[in-house]
Parts: C-alpha cells; structure tokens; sequence
C-alpha cells in the first residue's frame, strides 16, 4: 500500500509536468504561426497587387519577376525565413525568394502540407499549418492572401521558418522522461526500505507484547503454582501412605494410586506453566541432536503403531547443538504427540534433519503467521517434522504458540508454548507451516555447538 500511494503521487507529479510540457509545446507553436501570419500580412501589403495579377497572367515582363522574387528574397532575409513563396489562388509558384524564375505550373511543397484549410485563405483569412517534420528538421508555415483594391484574392504568400523550440522540447521531453524513470526507481526503493522499517517495528512491537504476555501469565502461574503445590504434596503423602497399608488388588488401593498419578499430572501441568516463558539463557551444554532425535522415535513408535501412526525417520549424522538434553528431548516429544493427535484415522509421520545456514538478510527461518522469533543467523541443524492431518487454518495458526490456547478438547495449550520456551531460549527458530487438508510441518532450528 504504501509502494502504490507513493506511485500514485509519482504519477501525478510527473503527470502535471508532462501536462505543462505539452502545454508550453502548443502556445509555443501557436505563437510561432501567429508571428508568421503578422509578418505574412507586412510582406503581403509591400507587394503591388496589381502588378502580382500580371506575373500571374503572364503578362508582366521578366524584370518585373525578378523584382518581386528579389524583394521576396529581401524580406526572407530579414525575418530569417526558411522560404518565401507567391502562389496564386490554385497554389502554383508565381514567384519564390530566391534567383531564376519558376517553373511554369510549379507546386511548392508547402501546399502540400496537409491540415490547411486553403478554401479559408481564398475567401481572404489568414491561416497557419501544423508543424511538420522533414529530413528531421521540424518547420511551421502560415498562408497569407494578397488581397487587391477591389477586396479580391489575388495570390497567396506561404511563410515557412524552422521551428526549432520543437527540438528543444524533444530534449525536454527526454529530459522528463529519464527523470521519471529515476523518480520511479528512487520511489521504488524507498517505498520498500520504508515498508521494511515499518515491518521491522511492528515485528518489535509483536515480540514486546509477546513476552509481556508471557511475563504476566508466568507471574501468575508461579503464584498459583506454589499456592497449589503445598496442598497437593500433601494429598500426594497422605495417598501413598493408605495405600501403602492395603493389600495390593484392595479396590480402595487403586483408587489411592489413580491419586497419586492425578497429582504427578497436576504437578507436571503446574511445572509447565512456569516453563513456558522460561527467560532466554546461555548454552547449557551440547546435545547430540541425532541420537536425540533417534532416541525420541525409539521410545514412541510402539504406541504411534498402536494408533496406527508409522514413523519414517531420516535423521543421519548431524553436527552437535547447544541444549539441554532433557529439554531437546521434550520439544520432539511434544511435536511428535501433535503430529499423532492430527491424524486420528492414522497416518505417516516423516522426521527428517540436516544442517543449513541461515543467512540474516533473508531472515526465511522464522515462524509463518505464529508468535514473533528474533531474526537469526549462522549455521543450524533443522529438524523437520511433517505429519499428514488435518492442517490449521490461518487463524489458529496466528495462536498456535499462546499459552493455553489450544482446539484439542482436554488439552493444555502449554506444549507450543513450551517449545516455543526453548528453542528460542538458546537462540534457534521455528518455521511452521501449515495448510488446511494438507498437513502440518515443523521446522526447528538450533545453533550448531561449535559457533
């Protein structure tokens, strides 16, 4: 939008000034042909009417012709005219400025000009052509009649003088041109330094209301938490104690152990919460990224195939990340349990790794319409996990990384979150993209150990 509002004032701008070019081109012109009437009417009131009627006729002597082709030439001279011609009223030369006489029957190349209304200047009015270009000179000529005692129309003077102001125009026109052309160019680029400034301030003002959102809700579950934890220690204690004193298969027994459990799951859930907005730290080791990733598969492929999910790893050997160990092991856990819950009726799974680089100017790795990551650059493993569900419209995935938002019923909308947590905790990127129908794929990014 605001490219196209620049062009469009670029647009009017050179517009007004393509305006006034044509504009100052045409009362040059008509100014031209007026000045060439004025001097046509001089001329046409020294010559001898009468006498002009006898070099028509052929009645005149040849001194005479050579006197009136002599003071044609004189007066060319004077107004510095290209030519000066006498035709008679059915436009054949009676005599020309210059030596020698005409050609009998002779037709200048004036009369030839087209856009002159000749019937106009044998009823006694003046008129001028329109410019017209030979052997790439521009010229203007004006017809003046010669008009007798009696009011009669007895020759016709054609004027023709260089209109050079035309070339001059030409260069002019050029002139706008190129200038349009650069204007363009320089709009051009600063219409998209612009628009990147503007995004880069937006993207800033994402990441701020982002990470005050996450401060607020982790103050708010630390405070929960350590509410709750207190009371739950306590239930957990008094649980395993009754059952420690029921003999195992006592109904009342598991009843006290789905107790407990509930209260691991509470306490998990609480651990969570916090971990979410986790503030960015070092590097707290190095993780094999591979055998992590491996490991990972490992250990959930007996219950993907029992959901009748299969699992195509293709992770080969990878440079070591920085990491933690536990916490690399929780992001594909929680991404591969994603990508199973998007296929209910089964599916495949493909995980697949390599190294890449990231370079700051494309700034490509980053999340496609989800929460803000800060720009990255330099060499990266990239472990890719695509799955073949049901995909996210662009509204949910704008949500995917907010804590508790989530569209699975009895879900927690914390394990994005708490990927989101970690990953850029150490520095990597996320790349989410999604289509409805088509599945989802997950892109993570963590900065190889040894830059």
């Amino acid at each position: 939008m605001t490219l196209l509002l620049l062009l469009l004032i670029l647009a009017l701008f050179n517009g007004v000034g393509w305006y006034m070019y044509r504009r100052a081109t045409t009362f040059l012109e008509e100014d031209l042909g007026r000045h060439l009437v004025s001097i046509g009417r001089g001329v046409a009131a020294s010559l001898d009417a009468e006498g002009v009627r006898d070099l028509q006729f052929g009645v005149a002597t040849p001194k005479d012709s050579e006197d009136v082709s002599h003071s044609l030439s004189r007066w060319l001279e004077i107004y510095a005219l290209d030519d000066l011609t006498l035709l008679s009223p059915d436009l054949t030369v009676i005599a020309t400025a210059g030596e020698g006489p005409p050609a009998a029957g002779e037709k200048p190349v004036l009369a030839l000009t087209g856009g002159v209304d000749f019937d106009a200047v044998r009823d006694g009015e003046s008129v001028h052509a329109p410019l017209v270009t030979v052997g790439g000179e521009t010229f203007k000529s004006a017809y003046v009649p010669v008009i007798d005692r009696t009011g009669g129309v007895v020759a016709v003077l054609a004027l023709e003088a260089s209109a050079s102001f035309v070339e001059n125009a030409r260069i002019l026109s050029r002139v706008l041109v190129a200038v349009l052309a650069a204007s363009g160019i320089v709009t051009t680029l600063v219409a998209l330094l612009f628009q990147r400034r503007v995004r880069s301030l937006v993207q800033r003002e994402e990441e701020r209301r982002h990470r005050d959102r996450i401060s607020a809700l982790t103050r708010m579950a630390a405070g929960v938490a350590h509410e709750i934890r207190n009371p739950l220690g306590i239930i957990r204690a008094s649980a395993e104690m009754l059952a420690g004193e029921l003999p195992a298969g006592d109904a009342r027994r598991e009843t006290l152990d789905s107790i407990v459990s509930e209260v691991d799951r509470l306490d998990n859930l609480l651990s969570n919460s916090i971990s979410i907005a986790r503030p960015a730290r070092t590097a707290v080791g190095v993780v094999d990224i591979g055998a992590s990733v491996r490991e990972c598969v490992r250990q959930i492929e007996p219950d993907f195939v029992r959901s009748g999910v299969s699992v195509l790893a293709d992770v080969g050997a990878l440079p070591a990340v920085r990491g933690n160990a536990a916490e690399a092991r929780q992001i594909w856990l929680n991404l591969l349990l994603n990508a199973r819950e998007a296929m209910p009726g089964g599916g495949r799974v493909r995980v697949s790794g390599r190294e890449r680089w990231v370079d700051r100017a494309a700034r490509r790795a980053r999340v496609r319409d989800g929460a803000p990551v800060a720009p990255v650059a330099g060499r990266f493993v990239e472990i890719a996990i695509a799955d073949e569900g049901r995909g996210m419209a662009p509204e949910v995935l704008e949500q995917i990384f907010d804590p508790f938002f989530t569209t699975k019923e009895g879900g927690t909308g914390l394990g994005l979150s708490v990927v989101h947590g970690i990953v850029t905790g150490v520095g990597g990127y996320l790349d989410v993209d999604s289509r409805v129908g088509r599945g989802t794929t997950v892109r993570v990014g963590l900065p190889v150990a040894s830059d």
